[in-house]
């Protein structure tokens, strides 16, 4: 019966809109949200089907908080401003052991990057 409640919470979610800059400059989790099927359009983050959000409870100041499940499991969390001002903005954020994995994932292709640069 408790499993039945906590799936009815989980919603389906294909895409956050307005999300910061600072969140979709920083090229690990760019590179991870794409390594796990979503894709970005300006500040728009698409999330391929069957991803989830649940909503946190209790929420905490101007901001809503949401877990996010990918189809593969993977875990963010989003937190959405109130629209006092349109448009609400909102920040992804991932576990800082998630997002050094990708950071040393990533690291090799960055070095290569700055290497072509130089010469």
């Amino acid at each position: 019966m408790r499993e039945n409640m906590l799936s009815e919470r989980r919603h389906p979610l294909s895409k956050i809109e307005h999300v910061v800059q600072a969140a979709l400059s920083d090229a690990v989790l760019v590179s991870l949200l794409q390594r796990y099927g979503c894709t970005i359009e300006q500040t728009t983050v698409h999330f391929p089907e069957g991803t989830t959000a649940e909503k946190i409870l209790p929420g905490r100041g101007v901001t809503t908080r949401y877990s996010i499940v990918l189809p593969d499991g993977v875990e963010l969390l989003w937190k959405q401003g109130y629209p006092i001002v349109q448009p609400a903005r909102s920040m992804l954020q991932i576990d800082e052991d998630l997002y050094e994995q990708e950071e040393e994932r990533i690291a090799p292709k960055r070095r290569c990057n700055v290497s072509r640069e130089t010469f």
